[in-house]
This record gives C-alpha cells, sequence and structure tokens, in this order.
C-alpha cells in the first residue's frame, strides 16, 4: 500500500505536467489557425478588389478599422477571462489554505488573496477599456 501511495506521489506531478503543456500546445495551435484564417481572408479580400480595376480605399479603411475592432475585443475578451481565472485561483487558494492551516496560524489563507486581487485588477483594466459595453472578437467578413 505504501508503495502505491509512493507510485501516485510521483505520477501525479508528470500527469499534471503533460496535461498543462498538452492544453498549452492546444492553444497555441488554434491560435495559430485563427491568424491563418484572418491572414487569409484579408489576402482574399485585397485580391478581389485588385482584380476590380480599381483600389477602393474607403473599403480598404472599412475594413482595417472593423480588423483593429476585432483584435481589440479579442484582447478584451482574454484580458476578462484571465481575470475571472485568478479570481477563482484565489479563491480555491484561500480555501484550501484555509482548510488545511492550523489553528494558531489561521493568516496563511490571505495568501489567496494575491491571485484574487491580480485578477480582480485584470477584470477590472478590461472592463474600464471596454467602456463597460460588450464587444464582438469575431473574426471580420471582409466584402469586397
Amino acid at each position: 500500500m505504501e508503495d502505491l501511495a509512493g507510485v501516485f506521489a510521483v505520477m501525479i506531478p508528470i500527469v499534471g505536467s503533460v496535461a498543462l503543456f498538452t492544453f498549452l500546445a492546444i492553444g497555441r495551435v488554434a491560435d495559430n489557425r485563427r491568424m491563418q484564417e484572418e491572414a487569409r481572408a484579408k489576402y482574399e479580400f485585397l485580391k478581389k478588389m485588385a482584380e476590380g480595376g480599381s483600389f477602393d480605399v474607403q473599403k480598404y479603411m472599412e475594413f482595417e478599422q472593423i480588423e483593429t475592432a476585432a483584435r481589440r475585443g479579442r484582447k478584451i475578451e482574454n484580458l476578462k477571462t484571465g481575470g475571472l481565472i485568478l479570481i477563482a485561483i484565489g479563491i480555491g487558494v484561500s480555501l484550501f489554505l484555509y482548510t488545511i492551516g492550523s489553528e494558531d496560524n489561521s493568516n496563511v489563507a490571505a495568501v489567496g488573496v494575491i491571485p484574487g486581487m491580480i485578477g480582480l485588477a485584470m477584470f477590472a483594466g478590461a472592463w474600464l477599456m471596454s467602456g463597460g459595453r460588450k464587444e464582438t472578437s469575431g473574426s471580420p467578413a471582409p466584402r469586397a
């Protein structure tokens, strides 16, 4: 039984590390695909404008404004998500440390306030950046 506990003690960090880095790799691949799709859409838009014989600067500027707004919306959305995750981590760490803390040292749970406050600052900053309004973060559909 003691050998089994030792195996679990070694395997838990290994499995956790593999899961973490797999998640990060999948996230990077998804982000790269999104960027490739946006570049392809921009290329197709510019190609259609060039094939049409006239390059309409007004349409191009409108397309760039839409694209810039979409990038800003994605940035704000990512900040809000990261802030909420950090708030949840702070609450979880505080509860965990409170439950395992001894009677004489109950202030150890305050360590969880650190990620919670960082998350709160991220969320509030993103909310202020958006002006308190909901922004769309979808990829713009180019119109030629």
